[in-house]
């Protein structure tokens, strides 16, 4: 379920135009590959040289909405990094009061889409991804949380749904609709990694998706960078396992348990025995009950990475193989 509420910043964003930057005439709009809340994704083509495209047609009816596209073209225009989904740029069309917001295109169709089919291609449900590609998943977007972090911005909306893949397997986020900058005054500095590791927090909006929302933003209370880190958790839990939070039961979280897992254990129990453990390791850090106790967006990055780098020379074992700890046993 994806939530928004009134955000703390942008409040006049609402009233500025927008500015296009796209040659209509240029722009092709073709079959819809994506249908969200608020828009809809099309593939297209632009220029002369008939490039294909992403086109996102998104209506300006709600005022409320408004600030968030706002928002989300000035990241888009900010942000250029091969995990991010690249800005082209924007057509606005006011006696339609609607808006092509003009991205590259990526012809893999979303991780979630990608998991279920490959899932449903074994009996045991874990799925036809092996290990090192889950892994590639996994640091693929970590390094795409840790860009935006290091920018100051917190994405806020992290999960399968918002990750698209291109024919040569490069993962990449997308959905900017609810990312923010964390510091407007320091929105183009590049900060290290012990800069990034504890940036004050602050409350802002109720917004992203339940089953992907850190316990402090589910109870609306103040949140920063680890609660990108708990939702990234959660996504790496849907990666690892192949099944989707939310369905039978899966990954469900309680209020009375203030909406973290009982325990580490509950967690890795949920998970696959052939599943890589320093992976598992990562998720349960991730979803960590306390903000503080969470790694950041660096430390995930590099955690990831260093697994894939070992398992790119190992001999790889498919998640459907019954060989427990076989890959994990350095660990």
């Amino acid at each position: 379920m994806t939530s928004i509420a009134n955000d703390d910043n942008n409040s006049n964003d609402n009233q500025k135009n927008f500015e296009s930057n796209i040659d209509i005439s240029k722009l092709t709009i073709g079959e819809m590959i994506g249908q969200g809340n608020f828009a809809s994704v099309h593939k297209g083509t632009y220029g002369d040289d008939k490039e294909l495209v992403a086109v996102k047609k998104q209506s300006l009816e709600d005022p409320e909405l408004l600030k968030y596209v706002h928002s989300e073209i000035d990241i888009l225009k900010s942000i250029k990094h091969p995990n991010v989904l690249q800005y082209i740029g924007i057509c606005f069309l006011p006696k339609e009061n609607s808006l092509y917001i003009v991205t590259e295109y990526l012809n893999g169709g979303d991780l979630r889409d990608f998991i279920i089919k490959e899932s449903t291609k074994v009996t045991d449900g874990v799925g036809n991804i092996d290990w090192r590609l889950r892994t590639k998943i996994v640091m693929d977007i970590g390094n795409a949380i840790y860009y935006l972090h290091s920018h100051n911005l917190m994405h806020r909306d992290i999960k399968t749904d918002n990750v698209i893949l291109s024919s040569d397997q490069r993962f990449v986020l997308c959905d900017f609709g609810f990312a923010t900058f964390v510091d407007k005054a320091k929105r183009r500095k590049t900060l290290t990694s012990a800069e990034v590791e504890r940036r004050p927090q602050r409350t802002m909006s109720f917004c992203g998706t339940d089953e992907f929302m850190s316990p402090e933003q589910m109870f609306g209370i103040r949140y920063g960078f680890p609660s990108d880190v708990f939702s990234y958790g959660i996504f790496i839990a849907e990666v690892v396992s192949g099944k989707a939070p939310g369905v039978d039961g899966h990954l469900l979280r309680y209020p009375q348990n203030g909406f973290c897992f009982e325990d580490d254990e509950e967690l890795r129990k949920m998970m696959p025995k052939t599943a890589p453990y320093s992976l598992v390791e990562l998720c349960v850090q991730c979803c960590a009950a306390e903000p503080d106790d969470r790694p950041t967006a660096y430390d995930v990055y590099e955690w990831a990475r260093e697994l894939y780098d070992e398992l790119k020379g190992s001999s790889i074992i498919n998640p459907g193989d019954n060989q427990e700890d076989a890959v994990d046993e350095n660990y």
